[in-house]
């Protein structure tokens, strides 16, 4: 049995993520800039999995979507990849552990937004990219709304024209927390490990490290029950800052 260990990312991780992304560059999966790298790093909103001999073979990672300073959090669950070897998990994906400690760690350490601050959590998939679009919509993702004015304006900064519908835009609600709270704790990873079938064979996950989430099990059981709705919003149609509160 192939043992994998999933940890936050560290400082000490950017250079061989950077050396992952370059390999594994496509139009599907971009590349994160160095800021947004090291940001989220710091930040402890990178997930890493690796093998015991210390190979990453999984990573994804939440980044700042709005401005830092705006009370109107959105956040892009981005960069997520897998090695081939380790694809297709069942009962459950590695895809699907990395989506619930970033979600369940953000909503656990952070806690709920006071009015007028809002969550919002984002995923922007490839057209054409049907793998993607079928795994966003198992795990509860909806179709963003009509896209604000702010979102319009970055897009143009990105191609340096709108993006002719090329990509599609998600946002998670309660219940796509709820549903992943419920596999979280299910597959036994609430406890800190569980055991998949991937392409590669069995596998043993193990978490370590995320501190955040062994103190918030009670938290986690509540949401996975229903007894708790985590608050989050569509994209907002503006951006709001501390200043004009």
């Amino acid at each position: 049995m192939t043992k994998l260990r999933f940890r936050p990312g560290e400082l000490s991780d950017r250079e061989a993520l950077r050396v992952l992304y370059k390999r594994e560059r496509s139009a599907l999966l971009p590349p994160p800039s160095n800021k947004d790298l090291e940001t989220a790093l710091v930040d402890g909103r990178f997930i890493v999995g690796e093998t015991e001999d210390g190979e990453i073979v999984a990573c994804a990672t939440m980044i700042p979507f709005s401005p830092a300073a705006s009370v109107t959090y959105v956040g892009e669950l981005t960069g997520a990849f897998v090695d081939e070897r380790f694809r297709s998990g069942r009962p459950v994906n590695l895809q699907t552990v990395m989506l619930a400690l970033r979600l369940l760690h953000y909503v656990i350490l952070e806690g709920e937004p006071i009015a007028p601050a809002t969550n919002t959590f984002i995923t922007i998939v490839k057209k054409s990219n049907a793998a993607s679009l079928a795994n966003v919509e198992k795990a509860g993702f909806v179709e963003c709304g009509p896209q604000p004015g702010w979102m319009e304006y970055d897009k143009l900064s990105w191609h340096g024209d709108y993006d002719e519908g090329e990509w599609r835009y998600f946002r998670t609600t309660s219940d796509t927390v709820q549903l992943l709270a419920k596999k979280f704790i299910d597959s036994g990873l609430l406890g800190g490990r569980c055991d998949t079938t991937t392409k590669s064979g069995n596998v043993e996950i193990e978490l370590v490290g995320f501190h955040e989430l062994e103190l918030g099990v009670g938290d986690i059981k509540r949401i996975a029950s229903g007894e708790h709705r985590v608050d989050l919003s569509d994209l907002p149609d503006e951006l709001i800052y501390p200043a004009e509160h």
